[in-house]
């Protein structure tokens, strides 16, 4: 994965599931877990600015954002 697209698929999903709680509704994503992802994320491009893009940043890039992901689709089905 490039760190161009890399960097825009996991900024974009923190931003998806950071973007639900600043709505006044209740929510099933709390800030511990927008804390725990972002954290996961800074560490993955610390990772990357320091070795490079390499296929296990990249597995662990993808596994982040299908956590994210899990939780924004949790978000909604709570909300519908």
């Amino acid at each position: 994965m490039k760190r161009r697209t890399f960097l825009s698929v996991t900024t974009g999903t923190a931003v998806a599931v950071v973007a639900p709680i600043v709505d006044s509704r209740p929510t099933v994503v709390g800030t511990s877990d927008v804390i725990r992802l972002r954290s996961g994320l800074d560490a993955l491009m610390a990772l990357d600015a320091s070795r490079g893009g390499h296929e296990g940043l990249e597995r662990a890039a993808l596994a982040g954002a299908d956590e994210s992901l899990g939780k924004v689709k949790k978000l909604l089905s709570f909300r519908s």
